[in-house]
């Protein structure tokens, strides 16, 4: 009788272990994802009630797994055709203004500038549409950007000089396009402009170990803290700053983006830091640069 007893305790606990530590197993690896690790449960079980159980349980991760895939997708396209129509709008009054400026030099005969003008704006429209490619070179956006200086220059008639550093190994980097221009557009109206002396931008570019770094700075007036928390908010007259800095870190990363503070000296200073190969990671080819 105690032989037969001990053995039924021994037949239940083994039995009940089969059972218990693959459901606990079970138990421990829901726990898991429910932190975030979304990977099927590893567990090789005879049983056959219990074998489907893990199935069904690995089936439902891997269903919820594209889900959750499909969805973080979906609303990275979303965001990404949000941000490339509001990228549409950052130069519209631009245009308006510069034909403006083109009306007044043909009233007054002042043939040369008229061309220049002409000759900058096809060169920064041409460029900037870039045949509806997300990534240029560097220099390409240089040009764009040296292009709109150009053109504000005639328009605000010896108000500022500008200066573009940028090593050539440089230039055929890719980056995402019209990252400079509203950054620039914002130096001079909202710096430069104001100024009773000449002013001064610079745009100096500089290769680290995997980024590149683009630096904008004026001599302007600088920006109060109201206007710097204005810059973030949505629907601000600064909206092509923060565009800027959701595309960046849309398309390279959220280690990467946009900066911007008042110079010690006086004056404002933005950084734009875009990686070197996210580009590529995001489908650029050489034929698109």
């Amino acid at each position: 009788t105690l032989v037969c007893i001990a053995v039924c305790i021994y037949v239940s606990h083994k039995v009940s272990h089969t059972i218990s530590s693959p459901i606990d197993h079970l138990i421990h690896h829901t726990r898991t994802i429910k932190e975030g690790i979304w990977t099927p449960v590893q567990e090789e079980c005879s049983d056959t009630e219990i074998g489907e159980l893990f199935k069904a349980f690995n089936s439902m991760i891997t269903a919820q797994e594209k889900l959750k895939n499909d969805l973080l997708e979906s609303q990275k396209m979303k965001t990404k055709i949000s941000l490339d129509l509001l990228q549409q709008q950052v130069n519209p009054h631009f245009l308006y203004n510069t034909l403006d400026n083109i009306c007044s030099l043909a009233e007054i005969d002042e043939k040369e500038t008229l061309i220049d003008i002409v000759m900058n704006l096809s060169t920064f429209y041409r460029e900037g549409l870039s045949n509806g490619k997300f990534y240029i070179t560097i220099k390409e956006e240089l040009e764009i950007t040296e292009a709109y200086l150009h053109i504000m220059q005639v328009r605000y008639f010896n108000k500022f000089d500008y200066y573009i550093h940028c090593p050539r190994s440089l230039y055929e980097y890719p980056c995402l396009k019209l990252l400079l221009q509203p950054i620039v557009e914002n130096s001079i109206y909202h710096g430069i402009k104001e100024l009773e002396y000449k002013g001064i931008l610079e745009i100096m570019v500089t290769e680290y170990t995997d980024a590149i770094r683009i630096v904008v700075q004026d001599n302007g007036i600088g920006f109060s803290k109201e206007a710097y928390d204005q810059i973030w908010q949505t629907g601000s007259d600064h909206f092509g700053i923060k565009n800027i800095h959701q595309r960046i870190q849309l398309y390279y990363g959220t280690e990467y983006g946009l900066e911007i503070a008042n110079r010690p000296e006086g004056g404002c200073i933005t950084t734009i830091t875009i990686g070197k190969e996210a580009a590529n990671q995001n489908g650029l080819k050489s034929s698109d640069r």
